[in-house]
């Protein structure tokens, strides 16, 4: 084999392997992206509040009835919180419209915060109240379970420098 053909091979081969790698890791060989949005802490339906409840289903055994119970709460759930979320996209674009890079009005941009804030208080509230009616579906032993899980959790963020990460779920 020529010296020639054999560069060409190790060529192909370590495309193969590289090419498909860069891919796989994200922008700038990065993180690759998440298939949700990041409009708040809990997505893969978009961020709202709503990740502990679709571990449940994981997590725990439960019955058809409970899964049922649990899609009526989050399909309840996202009816509240979709127009939220809408309003502060449109706040950020509206913002980032009016106001260019290198400028800054700090009394409009706390108004604007304020107004974001208020905004994500409410989601708070609608997700926390999600959250306790999920939580009054599950039987004792669930909830024991449930908590076992979110106590793991806690202390693999503390052991992680407080960077976010719960148990692999198996």
């Amino acid at each position: 084999m020529s010296p020639r053909t054999r560069t060409l091979i190790l060529i192909a081969i370590a495309t193969a392997f590289v090419i498909p790698s860069l891919a796989l890791a994200g922008p700038f060989g990065g993180r690759a992206p998440r298939p949700h949005g990041h409009d708040g802490a809990f997505g893969p339906d978009g961020g709202h509040g709503l990740r502990v409840i679709d571990r449940m289903a994981v997590l725990l055994d439960l019955s058809e009835e409970q899964e049922a119970n649990l899609q009526a709460i989050r399909e309840a759930t996202h009816a509240q919180v979709d127009p939220l979320m809408e309003q502060l996209r449109a706040s950020r674009d509206a913002w980032r419209a009016d106001h260019e890079p290198g400028s800054f009005d700090e009394e409009a941009f706390r108004a604007h915060i304020e107004s974001q804030s208020a905004l994500h208080a409410e989601i708070a509230v609608i997700t926390a109240r999600a959250f306790t009616q999920a939580w009054q579906v599950l039987t004792p032993e669930q909830q024991a379970q449930l908590e076992s899980w979110r106590s793991k959790m806690q202390e693999r963020h503390e052991r992680r420098g407080g960077r976010p990460g719960g148990p692999p779920i198996d």
